[in-house]
């Protein structure tokens, strides 16, 4: 089953007096085929879908619609229903539906609906449902209905504007929905008028602003001479210690800008509890305000246009015990009444429990109550947190409703809530205010003993029994004592018992901590902290408005020279393939190209077995694969793998069959092929796409990319680009003269050139930034691929990163992660050379053979490394003890002499100074270019295989002064011979800042106007290089020959 096409009716149509949803259904072949004739249809759709057993349908009692599905009903009828009880599971009581037949397989289906959105992703749930009873696969319902939930909260309005929303229509005046959230329109043309939640047409914006600024309101209303706990920010401890001197415990807690009562700590009575409330608060907001606490009971006062409209007294959410039951249960209980949801969707609110309330009161989630007695759960009494509230509408004072008006009228709002903390409403709250020794007192001057009797009710302090505590990973003998309220000899003598002499201030791992707070009869709980990432990275989850369209990421995946970056040059009008030793692609390009006018970013990732890892990482950082394979060839190995990485990534798979052009292709075998592996051609009634093409004759290619758009379209690909940056690493190297450069995808948020990013153990100011063609850029939005500059070391392939503010944080980070990596050691063992390695092996001497990696990028060095580690036999194994971009230079020669390692050089040279010094401290610098290379050599070494051949030997090195171009004949390096000697016929590579670009042969040497046979050191001759003409001048030229060696 799928959907065509949807309707939505927002208010009377033909179909309803209610507001409904239309939807166009294709049943694909099912339209005669009913639920009991497919295999467990009806049995396991009852279990997926329970509210089912409910369903009257047509039949006056419960359980009618069970009885059709034994009877035996049709799909888009059952879909219907479905819809119906996903709706009523997440909480909307509708009840109405129906299912009617257009032409053949197409069938309408109309239901009622509430949240548009929410009904919408129903729907789609609704179909996948039957699809996957259909086809016998699993489907993860509850998580699917967890998002749906977080949608309707999203869509849902709050309570003060359906309130509104409910007046208006009660007197028929018309109620538009203008846009996302709480923006709506009452009234038509000019006597229409606009609100958001309680923000009308007639509020000040400054007036707005003010009131979410606790500590301007406060002085504010401090100025109009109302009465307002005293209180003012704090920015430090100091600063807070000195507050809570000045105006007297016990105080209060709470952020500078908050709502819903999160963040706020009462009644707080001495310094170390303020102090610990600090530093937890302080991790979670950036601006804090400390004030005097007043006991009393809360009330919350509605103001409309300058007049009281209602009063109700706000009660923190409480349990009362039976005897029986624990916490959680009686938590459990009310939580599940009808009149109690999530956020403002009922009456009340869930219950969210203050777990350290609970625990300073002695109390835990297993905790059974007796009979009778009451605990609250919260100090404040905020509905959004599960409080109650009563009306005192008819209670309240004419005085105090005189001095809430005066408060709504110095702030300049038109609606608002004021709060109250006294103990008697209906007595005036101007007859208290705050004096200079920070203690009521009654404006008649009533001191003394009245408050001599509160100071020493103050001072009873409730006993509670300790039996849990929290505490850190790690925690001292002192700080553990003053946990447990016992004193450090108390500790320590436990401590030697379990023979372990401590002092106070030694460190105790958690579980040393556990042991002793067990011997004490409190239960030790690992303490929550507020790490520096959480402070950095902001993954919370995006609002639906917030977000924006981006273009689809896409990775070219398949077998090894099956055409993947033929496609990609064939799409880019470029070629890259040329410059691909052994013709495999050695890193992951990132590419934006633009088709019919929209943007699609490409990866290509290598088909060789040896990169796995890149492989994979480019499945998990993409929207959507294109799977290559050759239509010659068939499904191969990598074709397998790449498979499977997409499946594992959870991303759709478009199959791209290429080489159509040759005499063998044949399509049909591989669309066959393809049904191994649970990819149904579309064709073939499955929902994988197969495009025949011919990247290197152009056919299809436009179709290919058309598929891959439509794919987008359905995914529905959004992120957002207002959020803080986030993205992934695609490719690092080490450049000489820039330094770091890493290759990065964005993806969300907006990256900038001046940014402070930090990725792994790195952190830098990005200095420039440019995009796939070279040209600089200033910023870079979501799903683009960008070069960046300015990091301070190489980050890992694969590495997140984040864009931060808090530098200082951010660098805490980065040394605590240098720190960690730099704890990991590494054993020694005897020199050692590919050589003798086998001889080695067999006296015994070696156990384990130490390598260093060094590889032109980031990429080449992961699969360097994973294929080194792989190989290994019964007498050695293989530990890469450094892997890393960029040339080899002494401290890799100084870590592989102190280590007895080989250095494996990839696609990169030595510098001058670390190849003299390896050779003076006999390390052995292996130079591939090819990665089976280096693994055949390594794995032979390991057997004692390595027979007789030629070894290369570097006989000089020349560097370019000046390039000639003559026509007919190339480019003629004009070269300064700068060690050794420079021969005819020799082989030949080009080293252009310490990387290998082109390896070949010496066509041409001349001095002067003659050929040579060799030019030596210190002269300079002319050199031509067969079928290479990129020569730059500073570009230097290695100078090598095979020799024959006997082994």
């Amino acid at each position: 089953m799928k959907m065509i096409s949807s309707t939505v009716y927002k208010g009377r149509n033909i179909y309803s007096h209610k507001k409904c949803i239309k939807i166009e259904v294709d049943l694909e072949g099912y339209s005669e085929i009913p639920s009991r004739d497919i295999e467990s249809f009806n049995e396991k759709l009852l279990e997926l879908v329970p509210e089912l057993y409910t369903h009257r349908c047509g039949i006056d009692e419960e359980g009618g619609f069970v009885k059709r599905l034994k009877e035996g009903t049709y799909l888009a009828h059952i879909c219907e229903h479905i819809i119906i009880a996903l709706q009523n599971s997440v909480g909307i009581n509708l009840a109405y539906g129906k299912a009617r037949e257009k032409n053949g397989d197409i069938y309408i289906i109309v239901f009622q609906y509430k949240y548009e959105k929410a009904a919408m992703e129903i729907v789609k749930l609704a179909i996948e449902i039957i699809n996957s009873l259909i086809k016998g696969s699993n489907i993860d319902i509850n998580m699917k209905l967890s998002i749906i939930r977080e949608i309707i909260n999203e869509e849902a309005i709050g309570p003060s504007t359906a309130e509104i929303i409910k007046g208006a229509e009660k007197f028929n005046m018309p109620v538009i929905d203008i846009g996302n959230g709480d923006f709506y329109q009452i009234g038509y043309g000019k006597q229409g008028r606009c609100i958001e939640a309680a923000i009308t047409s007639e509020t000040r914006c400054v007036a707005v602003d003010i009131s979410c600024d606790k500590l301007i309101t406060k002085k504010l209303l401090d100025i109009q001479n109302l009465p307002v706990a005293r209180g003012q920010k704090v920015s430090n401890v100091l600063d807070l210690l000195r507050a809570a001197d000045e105006i007297g415990y016990p105080v209060v807690l709470k952020p500078q800008f908050g709502s819903k009562g999160k963040g706020v700590f009462v009644d707080i009575r001495s310094k170390k509890e303020l102090v610990k409330t600090y530093d937890y608060l302080k991790n979670q907001f950036k601006d804090i305000i400390i004030e005097k606490y007043h006991e009393g009971d809360d009330f919350r006062v509605c103001i409309v246009n300058n007049e009281v409209v209602a009063v109700s007294k706000r009660i923190p959410p409480f349990i009362i015990g039976d005897g029986l039951k624990n916490i959680e249960q009686l938590v459990e209980d009310i939580n599940s009444t009808e009149n109690r949801g999530r956020n403002h969707e009922k009456p009340l609110t869930k219950i969210d429990i203050d777990f350290i309330y609970l625990n300073e009161q002695g109390y835990h989630l297993s905790t059974v109550l007796e009979k009778g007695k009451k605990v609250f759960l919260r100090q404040n009494a905020n509905l959004s947190t599960g409080g109650i509230a009563v009306d005192y509408t008819d209670a309240i004072s004419d005085e105090n409703k005189e001095i809430c008006v005066r408060a709504a009228k110095a702030i300049g709002l038109d609606v608002c809530g004021i709060d109250i903390c006294t103990k008697d409403i209906t007595k005036s709250i101007q007859n208290y205010c705050i004096g200079k020794d920070s203690s009521l007192y009654t404006i008649q001057g009533r001191k003394g003993k009245k408050k001599q009797v509160k100071n020493e009710e103050r001072n009873k302090q409730k006993i509670f029994e300790l039996t849990e505590i929290e505490i850190p990973d790690s925690i001292s003998v002192k700080d553990l004592a003053a946990e447990m309220k016992k004193t450090t000899a108390e500790v320590i003598k436990k401590l030697f018992g379990y023979g372990i002499m401590a002092t106070i201030n030694q460190d105790l791992d958690f579980d040393t901590a556990f042991l002793v707070a067990g011997e004490f009869g409190i239960t030790a709980k690992k303490k929550e902290t507020v790490t520096d990432e959480d402070i950095l990275f902001d993954d919370s989850e995006d609002k639906e408005e917030d977000l924006e369209v981006r273009p689809p990421v896409v990775v070219v995946m398949g077998h090894v020279d099956h055409g993947k970056t033929s496609l990609l040059d064939t799409i880019r009008k470029t070629n890259v393939i040329g410059g691909e030793a052994g013709g495999i692609t050695q890193a992951i390009g990132a590419y934006k190209v633009k088709v019919n006018g929209r943007e699609i970013t490409f990866l290509d990732t290598p088909g060789h077995e040896a990169f796995t890892a890149m492989r994979a990482r480019g499945a998990q950082i993409t929207d959507i694969a294109i799977l290559v394979v050759a239509a010659n060839d068939g499904i191969m190995p990598q074709t397998v793998e790449a498979i499977n990485h997409a499946k594992s990534a959870g991303i759709p798979i478009i199959v791209a069959i290429n080489k159509i052009d040759l005499p063998d292709a044949n399509v049909d075998k591989v669309k066959q092929e393809l049904m191994n592996y649970e990819l149904v051609p579309e064709e073939w009634g499955g929902d994988t796409i197969c495009v025949p093409i011919s990247a290197k004759n152009n056919i299809n290619i436009d179709q290919l990319l058309e598929m891959v758009l439509l794919e987008a379209d359905v995914l529905e690909l959004k992120a957002n680009p207002n959020k803080q940056a986030k993205g992934v690493v695609i490719e690092a190297r080490l450049d000489k003269s820039k330094g770091a450069i890493a290759t990065m995808l964005v993806q969300r948020g907006k990256l900038d050139v001046g940014d402070t990013i930090i990725v792994g153990s790195s952190i830098g100011r990005i200095r420039a930034m440019t995009n796939e063609n070279g040209k600089k850029v200033k910023s870079a939005g979501p799903s683009t691929p960008v070069e960046i500059m300015g990091l301070t070391e190489v980050p890992e392939a694969g590495d997140t990163f984040y864009e931060v503010k808090d530098e200082k944080t951010a660098k805490h980070l980065i040394e605590k992660r240098k720190r960690e990596a730099r704890e990991k050691a590494f054993g020694a063992a005897t020199k050692v050379t590919l050589d003798n390695l086998f001889e080695q092996m067999e006296e015994g001497n070696l156990k384990v053979l130490n390598l260093i990696v060094k590889a032109d990028v980031q990429g080449s060095v992961e699969a360097v490394k994973q294929s080194m580690e792989k190989l290994q036999n019964e007498e050695v194994r293989v530990k890469v003890i450094h892997a890393a971009p960029g040339a080899v230079n002494e401290s890799d020669v100084t870590l592989a002499k102190v280590s007895n390692a080989i250095i494996i050089a990839f696609n990169v040279r030595p510098i001058p100074a670390a190849k003299e010094m390896a050779e003076k401290e006999e390390v052995q610098i292996k130079q591939y270019s090819v990665i089976y290379q280096a693994i055949e050599e390594v794995e032979a070494a390991m057997k004692g295989m390595l027979a007789p051949k030629y070894e290369e030997k570097v006989i000089g090195n020349a560097e370019v002064r000046q390039t000639f171009r003559i026509s007919n004949v190339g480019t003629i390096a004009g070269a300064y011979v700068l060690t050794g000697k420079v021969e005819r016929n020799a082989g030949v590579r080009v080293i252009r800042d310490n990387v290998v670009i082109h390896e070949g042969k010496l066509a041409t040497l001349k001095r002067f106007k003659d050929d040579a046979k060799e030019v030596s050191k210190g002269f300079e001759c002319g050199i031509q290089i067969e079928n290479y003409n990129d020569i730059k001048e500073g570009d230097i030229i290695e100078v090598y020959v095979m020799e024959e060696i006997k082994r």
